[in-house]
């Protein structure tokens, strides 16, 4: 669950704390979703993996990327 700090000096400033777990589900679902899954569904495995997104020579980083590699299992024709 994210960790929520609020102060209030002449203005409200709100920042919201959100560990990997939490973050690797919102990832996971919005990806589903993208790839037209239904994320409830049985049957789907996914694996999200955080990486740095990298500019320039030598190489710096300026972000973070998300790889979320999503397997359907599917079932061989019953014949």
């Amino acid at each position: 669950m994210a960790d929520v700090r609020s102060t209030y000096i002449h203005r409200r400033e709100v920042r919201c704390f959100i560990d990997r777990r939490e973050l690797e589900r919102v990832v996971r679902e919005h990806a589903a979703r993208q790839a037209g899954y239904d994320p409830a569904a049985s049957g789907l495995t996914f694996k999200v993996r955080f990486e740095d997104e990298t500019e320039g020579s030598p190489s710096y980083k300026v972000g973070t990327k998300a790889v979320v590699e999503i397997v359907e299992e599917l079932q061989a024709d019953p014949e």
